[in-house]
Parts: structure tokens; C-alpha cells; sequence
């Protein structure tokens, strides 16, 4: 599936910090989560939490997935620095670390999550 940049729907809100709203196609979201039923290699040791099922996808998934995102993250980079009045052609590296996935029960909870997008310029 190819996305282009020009059919990324979004909004943001005019307050504090810069919050972005956009959302993935279903074929997408429907693979994640197969995939992620999938994924047998625990992601454990390197997440904090009480939960015991998390698992790292697998990396030529990862792959496929971090290229299916990317447009969603060149429109994100695109708005925020309109945003921000920033120049957008400014040289930018994308560098991804891991995806992982957990299906929380009935009780489960996480104490804090903290979602990073790495920006090197």
C-alpha cells in the first residue's frame, strides 16, 4: 500500500504544545495487530511495567511497518514545523529503535508511557 503525503488527513489544536491527530488506514491497524498476535519474542527486559506479555514484532515487519508510517511522520514533521514557524528543509533523519506490542486485560494498567520520535537534523 502507498501513502502519499497529499491524502494524510490531520488536525492539531491551537494551544500549548504542538498535538497531532491522524489516523491510520484500517489495512494497516488490521496488521499490526495479526502481526503483533503473532510476535512470540518477549519485549520484556527492555520495557518498564507489570506486564508480562509484550513482544517485540519481528524485524522484517518492523521494517515494513516503519515504511508504511513514514509519511504519516513527514506530515507530522511538515505541520509541527509550520506550527512552530520552523524551516522545514532543514535536513532530517528518521531513526526508528523498536516496536513492540502488548494486549492489556481487564486490570492491566501502565504506570507511564512516554512515546518518542527521534529527529536528527
Amino acid at each position: 500500500m502507498s501513502t502519499n503525503k497529499s491524502t494524510i488527513t490531520y488536525s492539531h489544536y491551537n494551544f500549548g504544545p504542538f498535538l497531532f491527530r491522524s489516523k491510520l488506514p484500517n489495512e494497516i491497524i488490521e496488521e499490526l495487530i495479526s502481526e503483533g498476535l503473532k510476535s512470540k519474542k518477549s519485549h520484556n527486559e527492555k520495557l518498564a511495567g507489570h506486564l508480562d506479555n509484550q513482544f517485540l514484532y519481528p524485524e522484517d515487519y518492523q521494517k515494513k511497518f516503519y515504511a508504511q508510517f513514514l509519511p504519516y511522520l513527514k506530515v507530522y514533521r511538515d505541520a509541527h514545523c509550520k506550527y512552530h514557524r520552523l524551516d522545514p528543509s532543514i535536513p532530517m533523519e528518521l531513526q526508528s529503535s523498536s516496536l513492540w506490542v502488548n494486549f492489556m486485560k481487564a486490570g492491566d494498567f501502565i504506570q507511564y508511557i512516554l512515546t518518542t520520535m527521534i529527529f536528527l537534523l
